[in-house]
């Protein structure tokens, strides 16, 4: 979203195409995401909030398993909202909206549930938008949130220009205000932006579970930033050819 360290309408024509099939991989991963929606008790949720919504996998998802339900994909991008609102989804209970998870054009007490993947991690005000978010649910809502922490993609025996390349990509995040910690940190914020009965679960994925290639398929290795940093383009180049 805005003033988040991850801004696909500024990355270059190329890297936005290799973001949108990055994208589509990542569709493996929405039995854990269901797993996520079961547990907020979707079925019961309406409207619902999906927010960094990407090209709209998962709100399209959402939207088909819960067809009684009014599903809102948003994101700041307008490249990518209109990738997902072009995407054929045909589904009278979804929509796609552009917006700021910090300022959401959304009246109080709006939604039941708000559903956020792998966004916080990119944001310089965390507890601000989790603020909003709570302005925008109505009493009893949820919010369910999936990010990842730090070191969550390791390879052994790793070679040294893999170490290298995930260590230079966080500190690059940190430094544009981003956190590639914040997993562990999302309990502390939600508390602080006034959420309560908050449950943390620690999801495992493995090369065992997935396959080697299809996990390293959902790295960027950096490709977003290549273009406006020579030494990620550099490291990503090796890191890339000593894995593959």
């Amino acid at each position: 979203m805005n003033d988040s360290t991850y801004d696909f309408d500024t990355f270059t024509y190329s890297s936005q195409r290799s973001e949108e099939r990055r994208f589509q991989r990542q569709e493996i991963m929405q039995p854990i995401e269901e797993k996520l929606w079961k547990q907020a008790n979707i079925a019961a949720a309406n409207p619902i909030l999906d927010i960094g919504c990407g090209i709209g996998r998962t709100t399209r998802a959402m939207a088909i398993d819960n067809p009684h339900s009014h599903i809102i994909g948003i994101d700041s991008s307008a490249k990518i909202v209109n990738l997902a609102q072009n995407s054929g989804h045909n589904l009278p209970n979804l929509d796609f909206k552009i917006g700021n998870i910090e300022r959401l054009n959304l009246p109080d007490n709006y939604s039941d549930l708000v559903f956020i993947r792998l966004l916080i991690q990119h944001l310089d005000r965390p507890l601000t938008a989790l603020s909003e978010i709570y302005r925008v649910l109505k009493p009893g809502g949820r919010i369910c949130i999936l990010d990842s922490d730090d070191a969550w993609f390791s390879l052994y025996p790793e070679p040294p220009s893999f170490s290298q390349f995930r260590q230079t990509m966080a500190d690059w995040q940190q430094s544009q205000g981003g956190d590639p910690y914040v997993g562990r940190k999302l309990g502390y914020y939600l508390q602080q932006a006034g959420f309560t009965s908050i449950n943390i679960n620690v999801e495992t994925i493995s090369s065992d579970r997935y396959g080697l290639e299809t996990m390293l398929s959902w790295l960027s290795f950096g490709s977003p930033y290549i273009s406006i940093s020579p030494e990620i383009a550099a490291i990503s180049t090796q890191a890339r050819q000593d894995v593959f």
